[in-house]
């Protein structure tokens, strides 16, 4: 987490249409016949995970609109580094000042996730996300795979980039 900010925003509406894998990945098929998909993309969440379903609307959105697969990995294993409830402890946009007690609360939130940033530092999640593209560019023979992130999974991003760029 770069900054407080990370941990503000909003749920988008809706609700998503794809479904997990096998891999525990969130897959959106591109429309029409999936598995004959070519191309894909792999969308890294931010700090909040899988639980918030934002980004597996914007999967769904990415997939319908591309018109190829989206997928978006589960790098945390299910305990990502901050809760929906901690969106909300913060100010709803960005440049208002925090009182100390906003920021005393906030800290407190934070403690309990300690564990999960440790079980979910750098090294441990490169080599997550190694298997999982491994596995579907197996399992799916992609002749194209991208990766698009924000906040959290930026330098996620640049390791899939060079993770592709070796084979």
């Amino acid at each position: 987490m770069s900054c407080p900010d990370c941990l503000t925003g909003d749920i988008l509406p809706g609700e998503p249409t794809g479904a997990f894998s096998s891999q525990g990945a969130y897959f959106a098929p591109a429309p029409g016949n999936s598995s004959k998909s070519k191309r894909a993309i792999l969308l890294l969440t931010d700090a909040f995970g899988l639980p918030l379903k934002n980004s597996k609307i914007l999967a769904d959105k990415l997939a319908a609109e591309l018109r190829c697969d989206v997928w978006v990995p589960d790098y945390f294993e299910g305990r990502p580094l901050a809760n929906l409830d901690s969106m909300f402890l913060l100010p709803d946009r960005a440049g208002v000042k925090m009182t100390l007690f906003k920021w005393f609360r906030f800290i407190l939130a934070m403690i309990p996730k300690l564990p999960a940033a440790y079980s979910s530092r750098p090294a441990v999640v490169d080599a997550r996300l190694s298997k999982f593209i491994s596995a579907i560019l197996e399992e799916k023979n992609y002749q194209k795979l991208g990766a698009v992130g924000f906040v959290w999974s930026t330098p996620l991003v640049r390791y899939a980039a060079y993770l592709l760029s070796i084979g």
